[in-house]
């Protein structure tokens, strides 16, 4: 049974994704923890756009670098340009595979945190070399599990 409009569930959603983000995790697991936030702004706005559109992302970018303390601005940029190609991209993910949906998934994230990479860079904050692309692979990896959750609100055209 598929839902109208998750009305509860995409709030919902965003506030448990904020608590992953904050939780403190042991410096060792920190490294694996995968972007939730990230993941459900691609879902949310593959099946519903008119609801998560690119300020959504910015907003959403914003209050966490807030809450995590970090340089502001940098997940709203990088979370709103790959709204901006998930927007570009949303006619063929829905008509494509899950495998090429994953890689697709995978294109925007490793694009997010190439683009925060380089900003810690240029402001000299930059991270511990390979270590930085760890959370890229749970990320990617996650993202079945999200969708498989998530299933229930897809929206099929």
């Amino acid at each position: 049974m598929k839902l109208a409009e998750p009305k509860s569930t995409l709030p919902l959603s965003f506030v448990l994704a904020f608590l992953w983000a904050l939780y403190p995790l042991p410096p060792e697991l920190a490294l694996w923890r995968p972007d939730l936030m990230q993941l459900l702004l691609i879902f949310w706005g593959l099946h519903y756009p008119h609801k998560v559109s690119i300020g959504v992302n910015v907003v959403l970018g914003l209050a966490l670098a807030l809450m995590l303390n970090q340089t502001l601005g940098i997940y709203a940029l990088s979370w709103a340009v790959s709204a901006y190609l998930n927007r570009l991209y949303i006619r063929r993910a829905r008509m494509s595979s899950a495998l090429v949906t994953t890689l697709w998934v995978c294109f925007l994230v490793t694009l997010a945190f190439s683009l925060r990479f380089f900003i810690y860079a240029l402001i000299g904050q930059a991270y511990n070399g390979w270590q930085y692309a760890l959370p890229i692979i749970t990320t990617t990896l996650a993202w079945p599990l999200v969708v498989m959750s998530l299933q229930r609100w897809r929206r099929d055209y």
